[in-house]
């Protein structure tokens, strides 16, 4: 497939940057990367065979419209395309057409006519999609130019809902929600696309431990801006992960006491822990921290009921065991803005320099959805909802639960609760003041008796470091959580 980069590049120094492109990832074996820009996750051009036909593709619209007007920086490049995607046939007979919806893909003859499929305000359904992949497949010339994020603001869903979705994952390709500034010269010489073909990295790194460690750190760079639907189906990636798996079991787990320091570890560990939060089993190693049941826990079902006016965080005093797959039901359909969370500890290590002494991002989130779904979590941790800054409400159920100790110095009940709510098997604490969540290990607080005196106190700590600067309206609380 090199041998199509020279091709398509052939008396080419440079391709003039337009603006901010979309990031492509290929891992496809008929798939080529063609030009990144400074980093090999930045590919915004690539080429592809499919069936009997060939494609190429661009994650900008700007490219597209050079390809039907000719103007002098794109000249050479479009020739090489041209040549490529003939396979070599006569230019002088070569048919150049925009398609659209109401194309006859029959009309299309196979071997002189290139099909351009440039981005507009109206894009093309499932259906025009489909013809123009059996064009492509029975040996048609295909050029596609859509910028996704720009796709994505102006007509919404996501990578998945892009009726290009189906065509470039046939090939190995997917358009990401990423993009990155492309406004100078591309040069061509040393292009980061030569190193940016995610299959073959990952085969390398599938032949020794050493190997992965030198690549795990561009492997994540490209697999993090994947859509997690192709990561979970595609055979190439479910055996990458199984490869990996087994050589990253034998590196350091990180703790207070083997804290891991080298950079290579580190980035074996943000690979597995991609890994992990895709096949929702139990991390490794969270006995030290966060916590683990030394046996399983007795799980059950709780109703959760929120209204709230303005962007706040919402503890329920329920935990989620590591691995535990928990069912969600949304009980109405305005679910707009609201989101959830597993875990307290927000903060991510990923750029800390110092030796790591816990897995580096233990927090899982996503957006909240109607209907049933199910959300899980390799390290475990509290469950939380977040509302939007507007007036709504939330009910839900949650199914496969813990129980967590938990008291609200709002809720009147809470003091004559307290005496059995602080035996609760779940592993963390909240603690909810008015200005203020105090979240500790529940080991620590199963002899505390009197909640509301601490809590009272910071509330008023609070209060009084506020009033210089409150406006008079209610904002929501801090949270204050524990590193043991």
């Amino acid at each position: 497939m090199a041998k199509w980069r020279e091709e398509l590049l052939q008396g080419i120094t440079s391709v003039e940057g337009k603006g901010n492109s979309g990031k492509m990832v290929v891992w496809g074996e008929k798939a080529e990367p063609i030009l990144a820009g400074n980093y090999a996750d930045q590919v915004f051009m690539v080429a592809a065979e499919h069936g009997n036909g060939r494609m190429v593709v661009f994650s900008q619209n700007p490219y597209g419209e050079a390809f039907l007007q000719n103007p002098d920086w794109f000249s050479q490049l479009r020739q090489n395309i041209i040549k490529w995607l003939s396979k070599g046939a006569d230019l002088q007979n070569v048919n150049i057409v925009r398609v659209r919806g109401g194309t006859k893909f029959d009309e299309l003859k196979v071997g002189e006519t290139i099909a351009v499929l440039k981005g507009s305000s109206k894009p093309e359904n499932k259906e025009f999609f489909q013809n123009l992949e059996d064009f492509v497949t029975s040996g048609g010339a295909v050029v596609i130019a859509e910028t996704p994020w720009g796709y994505l603001q102006l007509i919404g869903g996501s990578i998945e809902t892009m009726p290009h979705f189906k065509l470039l994952r046939n090939v190995g390709v997917c358009f990401t929600t990423k993009y990155f500034s492309n406004t100078g010269e591309v040069k061509v010489e040393d292009n980061p696309a030569y190193y940016a073909h995610l299959g073959r990295r990952m085969k390398k790194a599938q032949e020794s431990q050493e190997n992965l460690q030198q690549l795990a750190n561009s492997i994540v760079k490209m697999i993090s801006i994947m859509p997690k639907s192709l990561l979970v189906s595609e055979d190439s990636f479910k055996t990458f992960f199984e490869t990996c798996e087994e050589y990253i079991k034998q590196t350091i787990i990180p703790t207070s006491q083997k804290p891991v320091k080298e950079q290579s570890a580190k980035d074996l560990l943000i690979l597995y822990d991609i890994l992990l939060r895709l096949n929702g089993r139990k991390a490794p190693g969270i006995e030290h921290f966060p916590g683990d049941f030394e046996s399983p826990p007795v799980l059950t079902k709780a109703t959760i009921s929120l209204n709230s006016t303005l962007r706040d965080f919402h503890p329920t005093g329920y935990y989620l065991p590591a691995g535990q797959e928990m069912k969600m039901t949304v009980k109405g359909t305005d679910v707009q803005g609201w989101k959830i969370r597993i875990g307290c500890h927000s903060d991510n290590l990923k750029h800390v320099t110092k030796g790591w002494k816990r897995w580096p991002s233990i927090m899982v989130g996503r957006p909240v959805s109607p209907g049933e779904t199910t959300i899980s979590s390799p390290y475990g941790g509290l469950i939380y909802f977040e509302s939007p800054p507007a007036k709504k409400s939330l009910e839900v159920e949650l199914e496969s639960v813990v129980e967590a100790p938990y008291f609200d110095i709002k809720d009147p009940e809470a003091p004559s609760h307290w005496k059995n709510r602080k035996h609760s098997p779940g592993l963390w604490t909240d603690l909810v003041g008015e200005f203020l969540i105090i979240t500790l290990p529940s080991s620590s607080i199963r002899n505390f008796d009197h909640p509301t005196e601490p809590l009272t106190f910071w509330d008023q700590v609070i209060r009084s470091l506020s009033l210089s600067s409150w406006n008079g309206h209610h904002s929501s609380p801090s949270s204050m959580a524990s590193s043991r």
